[in-house]
């Protein structure tokens, strides 16, 4: 809570207070989507040239707003517990609070997801579609009834990835991915307890 009362924060915070309610908003989506991974540093710079007001405000408000959304995430604050925690914070009005609770908790895991510190970041998933195909014949075999599951995935660099395998492999490949789920959600519910202990 005291690393919002940072005094750059607060004068953010006025001057985000300041602007008309549309760029505030425009200038949070930029930060959603530069969160997020989606875009680089000079797609946010031209992104951010479609907004006009003073560089040096959109700068401060920009810097402001990336520190906020990131304690949110860091201390897995969301809906309500984030809005408790930001209507304690001076200058923060409550149009801002609630555009930066609505935000986090419509792109919670996204943000999550993407927050990690690490210089090495690979591409997220943007869309996923499959299929399932069976070959009644090959050049080989006369007669072959075996199905295979095609599955495509669009990442968020722009390329696109196609797999193919038989059932069994499927089946295989679906058991991981459960089991890799579940590791993360007892490694979350240990961070949880954690910082709570620490909290007490």
């Amino acid at each position: 809570m005291a690393e919002l009362r940072k005094p750059e924060i607060l004068k953010m915070l006025a001057l985000s207070r300041d602007l008309p309610p549309e760029k505030r908003r425009a200038i949070l989506q930029i930060n959603l989507r530069q969160l997020e991974g989606n875009l680089s540093t000079d797609q946010v710079y031209d992104a951010a040239q479609n907004i006009d007001i003073d560089p040096l405000t959109l700068a401060k408000v920009f810097t402001g707003n990336d520190f906020i959304l990131r304690y949110a995430i860091a201390n897995q604050k969301r809906d309500e517990a984030l809005e408790e925690v930001l209507a304690g914070v001076p200058s923060m009005s409550a149009e801002i609070c609630r555009d930066f609770v609505a935000a986090v908790s419509q792109r919670y895991d996204a943000l999550r997801f993407a927050s990690f510190d690490t210089p090495l970041r690979f591409p997220s998933l943007r869309n996923f579609r499959w299929r399932v195909d069976v070959s009644l014949s090959t050049g080989r075999l006369s007669r072959n009834i075996r199905p295979c599951v095609l599955m495509e995935f669009a990442l968020t660099d722009g390329t696109t990835r196609l797999f193919e395998m038989d059932i069994q492999r499927f089946h295989k490949f679906r058991y991981s991915v459960a089991a890799m789920l579940q590791e993360m959600i007892l490694i979350d519910q240990i961070a949880g307890l954690k910082r709570q202990v620490r909290e007490a």
